[in-house]
């Protein structure tokens, strides 16, 4: 079940609402209470995509999603920085106002991490050939 949520902030700005829910039986995305195709610009990197995603909002196509991982942002030994990710939602922003912003939260910890715990790695064994037969 979607919560729903409806009213203006105190800045003047409409609340959004998104929700899947089905429709003509298949689920579906629902911005506003209206249905939305769902067409998505991805890009590995928004920092230098700007002139793409002006170009995919002057197509209709608002819904921006890159990937960053957050064990970059997260360290043991000091402060959580999230500049480089406002950066990210800033650049977005910049080119479209109306973007709707999915980041993609890669869950892998940080180099620094992995090396002050050894034993919390997982590895996999390399496949072999004899694995397919």
């Amino acid at each position: 079940m979607a919560a729903e949520r409806s009213g203006t902030y105190t800045d003047g700005l409409s609340v959004l609402t998104t929700e899947v829910k089905m429709l003509n039986g298949a689920p579906s995305l629902f911005v506003n209470g209206q249905p939305h195709t769902g067409l998505m610009f991805y890009t590995p990197d928004v920092t230098t995509a700007g002139r793409r995603i002006a170009e995919f909002a002057n197509s209709g196509v608002n819904i921006v999603t890159f990937e960053f991982c957050l064990g970059n942002f997260c360290s043991e030994s000091t402060a959580h920085d999230f500049s480089p990710l406002d950066a990210r939602m800033e650049a977005v922003l910049t080119v479209n106002p109306n973007a709707l912003i999915l980041p993609r939260v890669i869950l892998f910890p940080s180099n620094e991490w992995l090396a002050q715990h050894p034993d919390e790695r997982m590895a996999h064994r390399p496949r072999l050939a004899a694995d397919w037969l």
